[in-house]
């Protein structure tokens, strides 16, 4: 109720100095419920899960052809670096950046202009703490299957397009054709990517 009527606020004084035309709102949420008021089990803040890592990501302004539309593309939330400086007219950003300090970000200008469905493939996320707990390690997923890789050495695998909750761990019996190839290209990339 307070972040409605705070974020009402804005809005009314963007109106009130004629800047709402020409501004860009980004609005996403915060890794997950916190456990002690989650919905289910599960999936919540500080988690590798879905219930962790997936949450609403709302973007209004000039630069939003068509609004209104709903997108199940895959975005990280380190896109937002390249998509903030491509909407302030700073295209050639990544030209300024050491080769040897890589930076992953993707502009999602082009889904904005709906001159583009996607802009990535697969997303990567990592959980770890200090002391290291049971549900730490790194998840990759792509638009269908997930991969969770736990830092106690087990491994579990989705397909979320039919288990967006992750209760049917489908290595728990042999793969059919088609998650035996999701599952090889997901290991294939987090091997990649984390160096084993």
């Amino acid at each position: 109720e307070a972040l409605d009527h705070e974020i009402g606020r804005l809005f009314d004084s963007l109106q009130k100095l004629n800047q709402w035309d020409n501004t860009e709102i980004i609005f996403i949420g915060d890794n997950g419920d916190d456990p002690s008021v989650a919905q289910r089990s599960g999936g919540n803040k500080g988690s590798i899960a879905q219930g962790g890592v997936s949450v609403p990501l709302i973007i209004a302004g000039p630069s939003v052809s068509n609004p209104g539309r709903v997108s199940d593309a895959l975005v990280h939330t380190h896109d937002l670096f390249a998509t903030i400086l491509e909407l302030l007219g700073h295209n050639n950003w990544a030209a300024q950046i050491p080769s040897n300090k890589p930076v992953d970000s993707k502009s999602i200008v082009p889904m904005l202009k709906n001159q583009s469905s996607s802009i990535r493939n697969w997303i990567f996320t990592e959980v770890f703490r200090t002391p290291t707990v049971a549900a730490d390690g790194k998840a990759m997923r792509n638009l269908e299957y997930k991969l969770l890789d736990l830092d106690n050495g087990t491994q579990e695998f989705y397909h979320l397009a039919s288990d967006p909750y992750e209760t049917n761990d489908l290595l728990k019996k042999p793969l059919d054709a088609i998650a035996q190839s999701n599952y090889n290209s997901l290991c294939a990339e987090m091997s990649q990517l984390v160096g084993k």
